[in-house]
C-alpha cells in the first residue's frame, strides 16, 4: 500500500492518492469534509494508514483501516498544529508540529500531548524506528533560526535535545534502526554551505556526523531501506536528481531522474523505499505557472525511473 499526500493548487483542499500495485496506478481517495491540507501520511500496515494536516485552521488526524476506501477524522485539541507523523505499529503513532509532540497508543482514538525541549520551536519531521524510539527535527525560533534535532527512547515521556554539528535545518529523516538515522539537510538560512549536506548517527543520536552528499544538491526527501543504503531526492540549480549511498553516507552516487528536459521540469519532493532497490518518489511536473502531480518508481536501485501520473 502506498499513499501520497498533498493539496490543490489553491492550497485549500487536502488530497490523498492511494496505490495498491507499487505506484503504477493511483486512485484519488475521498476525505472527510473540511480538510484543507494533508501534510504527512504513513502506513504501518497494508490497509491501515494515518495522516495529519489541517481542517478549519486547526490540526487534524485521519485514519483508514481499509486501504483508503474510507477515512475518518480524529479529534485533536483545538489549536493544535501537526506537520508530520510516524507510526511504528497500527496502534502507536507519534506526531509533531508547532505545539510539540502528540502520541496515541489506541490507533488515534485518544492523543496525549508531550513536552519537548524549549529549543524545538517548530518540529517538521519525525521517524520512529520502534514503539519507544523516535527522532524528530525542526528549527529554533527567532529571526535567524537554526536546525534542531530531538530524540526519545521512552515513547515520548521525555525528549532530549541533541547536538548537531551545523546550523542548517533538516529537510527529511529516515531511521532504519533504533540507533541509526540519516538526515538530509536543507539549504541554510544565512551563510554556510549552499547544499549537499547530510547528518548521520549510529548511536541513537548521542553523536551526529556531518556528511557531504553532492555539491549543488538541495535534498527534500530521504529514505533508508537498510542500515547502509539511503536514497535521497532533491534539486540542483538546473535539474532535479536522485542520490544514493550504499556505504552509510560516506559516498553518494548522483543520478538524473530522467532526460534533461523532464528533469528540469520535475520537482521531486519526497521518496519512500519499501525495499532495497524499490523506491517511489512524489513531486510535480511544472510547465510555466501550471503543474500536475506526478509519481515515479524505480526497481533497480535508482538507475532507471518510470513516471506515473495519479
Amino acid at each position: 500500500m502506498c499513499e501520497a499526500a498533498g493539496t490543490n493548487r489553491a492550497n485549500t483542499l487536502g488530497i490523498l492518492f492511494g496505490s495498491t500495485d507499487g505506484g503504477l496506478r493511483w486512485e484519488r481517495q475521498v476525505l472527510p469534509p473540511g480538510i484543507s491540507q494533508i501534510s504527512s501520511v504513513v502506513c504501518p500496515s497494508v490497509i491501515t494508514c494515518e495522516a495529519v494536516g489541517f481542517a478549519k485552521s486547526s490540526g487534524t488526524a485521519l485514519r483508514t483501516t481499509n486501504g483508503g476506501h474510507t477515512w475518518l477524522a480524529q479529534k485533536l485539541t483545538p489549536g493544535t498544529t501537526v506537520g508530520a507523523i510516524s507510526c511504528p505499529t497500527v496502534s502507536v503513532c507519534e506526531a509533531v508540529g508547532d505545539n510539540g509532540a502528540l502520541r496515541t497508543t489506541t490507533g488515534g482514538m485518544a492523543w496525549t500531548a508531550q513536552g519537548v525541549p524549549s529549543v524545538a520551536y517548530n518540529l517538521a519531521g519525525i521517524d520512529c524506528s520502534r514503539v519507544l524510539t523516535c527522532e524528530a527535527f525542526g528549527s529554533s525560533s527567532g529571526f535567524n533560526p537554526v536546525g534542531v534535532v530531538i530524540g526519545t527512547n521512552n515513547g515520548g515521556a521525555t525528549w532530549r535535545a541533541q547536538h548537531i554539528p551545523t546550523k542548517q535545518s533538516p529537510a527529511a529523516i529516515s531511521c532504519p534502526s533504533p540507533t541509526t538515522c540519516e538526515i538530509a539537510l536543507s539549504a541554510p538560512f544565512f551563510g554556510g554551505p549552499a547544499s549537499g549536506q547530510a547528518l548521520r548517527t549510529t548511536d541513537g543520536g548521542l553523536t551526529w556526523v556531518q556528511q557531504r552528499i553532492v555539491d549543488g544538491v538541495i535534498a527534500s526527501g530521504i529514505s533508508c531501506p537498510a542500515l547502509g543504503t539511503c536514497e535521497a531526492v532533491g534539486g540542483t540549480a538546473i535539474s532535479y536528481v536522485a542520490v544514493r549511498s550504499t556505504d552509510g553516507g560516506a559516498t553518494w552516487n548522483l543520478r538524473a531522474l530522467f532526460g534533461p528536459s523532464i528533469s528540469k521540469t520535475l520537482e521531486a519532493q519526497d521518496v519512500a523505499c519499501p525495499a532495497l532497490d524499490t523506491c517511489v518518489l512524489v513531486g510535480s511536473l511544472v510547465s510555466g505557472r501550471s503543474s500536475v502531480a506526478v509519481t515515479a518508481r524505480t526497481t533497480d536501485g535508482g538507475k532507471k525511473w518510470s513516471i506515473n501520473l495519479p
